[in-house]
């Protein structure tokens, strides 16, 4: 892969990171403030780092550091090569968009140099990547511009992990029902999930559920609670949700045939199609 450099490479595009003080890097940022940045984002050519990961097939490096998986990208060629380390490394030129895709599959930190100072690097969490995407997705496809087949849904569907999460219910006296649900919010590309929980205090429950499904899912997808859905939510969706049939109900019958018959089923979940309030 034959790269060309130019020793007087200068970027011509207005700061991005003045863009990003003034919006998404703000402590009280709001949507339209991720939008703002998105637009400016989407199609910017960046560089990133790549290496060999088999024969002609290249992967991007990733750097590893405070526990954290980071991608450093600039406008500037010249600039990566300066700051950062690229021996036996690669640069490819990408847009913001495809540099937004990766969190489908991967959770890092975005780190952005517009100079050799520490006061010119900014850097994007993944939340913020992540919703960053999500506005991609809401322009693509709204949520009813478009309808998911069951092949999509039913592809989320997370068998092993629910089958600890029933068990979990189960082995918790204070939990009375459980529902999980596969919800499309705002598009049908944005699939988040949502454990829903009638007990005396969800907190801690949530805590050890989301710790246990983070493996299951892409690195794009949320396990939203009751609360987190219904602040972001147009529709009444605690009724809606309810009126399904639970995973887990304190009611069901536990012995032994029924737990097997239970097993050789696919465990009951929702689907719901959220449009955002507008708020």
């Amino acid at each position: 892969m034959n790269i060309s450099l130019s020793k007087n490479e200068t970027s011509t595009s207005p700061s991005l990171l003045d863009l990003a003080n003034r919006t998404v890097l703000r402590e009280d940022a709001e949507s339209s403030d991720y939008v703002t940045f998105y637009e400016a984002f989407k199609g910017r050519k960046f560089h990133i780092l790549v290496k060999e990961v088999g024969e002609g097939q290249v992967g991007v490096a990733f750097r590893e550091g405070e526990g954290l998986q980071s991608l450093v990208t600039s406008e500037s060629q010249q600039l990566l090569h300066e700051q950062l380390e690229t021996s036996g490394l690669e640069l490819r030129e990408v847009t913001g968009f495809a540099i937004l895709r990766m969190t489908e599959s991967v959770e890092f930190v975005l780190g952005i140099m517009e100079g050799a100072e520490e006061k010119d690097w900014f850097f994007l969490t993944h939340d913020q990547l992540v919703l960053l995407y999500r506005i991609a997705n809401i322009q693509a496809a709204p949520a009813d511009a478009r309808s998911l087949d069951d092949h999509q849904v039913y592809k989320m569907y997370p068998k092993a992990f629910l089958d600890w999460l029933y068990r979990y219910c189960r082995e918790n006296p204070d939990i009375e029902r459980c529902w999980f649900v596969i919800v499309a919010i705002g598009s049908a590309n944005n699939l988040d999930v949502v454990v829903v929980l009638d007990s005396q205090s969800d907190t801690p429950h949530l805590a050890r559920i989301r710790e246990r499904a983070k493996p299951e899912f892409a690195a794009n997808v949320s396990v939203l609670d009751e609360q987190g859905l219904v602040n972001i939510a147009e529709q009444d969706v605690s009724t809606t949700i309810r009126a399904n049939k639970p995973l887990f109900d304190r009611r069901h019958k536990q012995h032994p045939l029924a737990r097997l018959a239970r097993a050789l089923r696919r465990h009951p979940f929702t689907f719901l199609t959220v449009n955002l309030t507008q708020e």
